[in-house]
């Protein structure tokens, strides 16, 4: 998937279609749950990357709806545990691309977005450089409740 990936454009991946069947938005946003509960963590954290996987390949194939940019978020994140540096630099593509999109779709449901944005993030550059985004991820995810990942 990894390299079907680095071969799509930004444009080709913020320009898909709108998913349209009800049943694959619900499985998205099921396992997009699953993986922020962190009810995976505690059982089989092996299961975390797989299913960020599964929802990124959902969205290629299928096209965006209103949790796509947490999609990319997870994917970002997914990538960065990886750990090389091919990864890393992906990771930071990804979470560029799942900002773009919040901004673009306007997707107020994605609170905890800017924590993991900010995180990925700071695996290619200096945390100094990230201020802006770490104020932007408290205020954002104090404004949806999201108030663990605010003060992440």
């Amino acid at each position: 998937m990894n390299f079907v990936m680095k071969g799509l454009a930004d444009e080709t991946l913020l320009s898909l279609l709108t998913m349209k069947q009800k049943r694959t938005i619900a499985l998205v946003k099921v396992k997009i749950y699953c993986d922020f509960s962190d009810v995976l963590t505690f059982i089989d954290p092996s299961l975390v990357p797989s299913i960020a996987l599964r929802c990124m390949q959902l969205t290629v194939q299928e096209g965006l709806c209103s949790k796509s940019p947490i999609v990319f978020a997870l994917y970002a994140k997914s990538l960065s545990s990886i750990g090389t540096s091919n990864d890393i630099g992906e990771s930071v593509r990804f979470g560029r691309l799942s900002k773009t999109l919040q901004e673009r779709m306007g997707s107020s449901d994605c609170g905890s977005l800017d924590m993991m944005v900010y995180y990925v993030m700071g695996l290619a550059q200096p945390f100094q450089a990230l201020t802006e985004e770490f104020k932007l991820s408290m205020k954002t995810g104090e404004q949806s409740g999201d108030v663990f990942n605010a003060v992440a």
